[in-house]
């Protein structure tokens, strides 16, 4: 190529070597999970929930746009049958939803009203987030069009992401979602620490 003879450049100076970041600044050496945000949401009976009732239990958060929304009554739909399945793994599962905490209510006393006898509309407990907040903070947003998201999100008893689906369309694989979270949760207990299978049941 006609290059001189010594026509690497020259190896950095400790000078320059000054400009480099150090590597602690750069992050850790391998992926951890997300701490989870926390958040404290009233439901329909008039009690409030927060992260920290899911202390040292799994939890999936289950982000919905309201019993108006007809793709969303068909995810329920298809995680009703397998709620047994997710308790028996000792994984809760709470609803969050767009209604507000009175229309929440509204819609379930008619039809509680309309279908007596029948099972409840919902199947696990559903939280209020009508100002979006905390679909905001767990990534169920979209900020360019400015509107909620579907979202199923995996919180660690720890606290932590260990999984998150979020977009237009919500997640419909019930047994692919408890078949990760099963997997997931058992990579990322500490050696020693409690099974994630070994916690109590919820509905």
């Amino acid at each position: 190529m006609r290059l001189p003879a010594g026509w690497r450049l020259p190896a950095p100076t400790p000078e320059g070597l000054d400009l480099l970041p150090a590597a602690d600044s750069l992050g850790p050496l391998a992926w951890s999970p997300v701490t989870a945000p926390g958040f404290s949401l009233p439901g329909p009976d008039g009690t409030t929930s927060t992260l920290e009732d899911f202390a040292g239990k799994p939890v999936i958060l289950n982000f919905f746009l309201g019993a108006g929304c007809a793709y969303c009554r068909r995810q329920m739909d298809l995680i009703t049958p397998e709620l047994p399945r997710f308790q028996g793994a000792g994984i809760a599962i709470r609803g969050v939803t767009t209604d507000t905490i009175e229309l929440l209510r509204a819609v379930l006393s008619a039809h509680e009203r309309d279908a007596p006898g029948a099972p409840p509309l919902y199947a696990f407990p559903v939280l209020s987030d009508a100002q979006g907040s905390v679909f905001k903070s767990f990534g169920a947003f979209e900020e360019f069009e400015g509107r909620p998201l579907h979202g199923t999100i995996l919180v660690d008893g720890s606290g932590r992401i260990l999984w998150r689906d979020a977009g237009h369309e919500p997640f419909n694989h019930p047994i692919q979602l408890l078949r990760e979270a099963e997997r997931l949760l058992q990579i990322h207990t500490p050696q020693g620490g409690p099974s994630p299978t070994s916690q109590p049941s919820e509905p």
